[in-house]
């Protein structure tokens, strides 16, 4: 009886470790496809916002 309680303990620990190790894995592949968007993306204001303060300084100045 303590055999098949010490066997169902290990499964048990196996089963959380597979589980575990899967989900980091999963997170890390996350991290990485995130980090790639991001390098990929072009961090720049919207034109629309250039136009206008490019006007409110044109106006300024003059």
């Amino acid at each position: 009886r303590d055999l098949k309680v010490r066997e169902n303990l290990k499964n048990s620990v196996r089963q959380r470790l597979e589980i575990q190790t899967k989900a980091l894995a999963e997170q890390e592949e996350d991290e990485r496809l995130i980090n790639q968007l991001l390098e990929r993306a072009e961090i720049s204001a919207p034109e629309s916002m250039v136009q206008r303060r490019t006007i409110e300084l044109v106006r300024e100045a003059a």
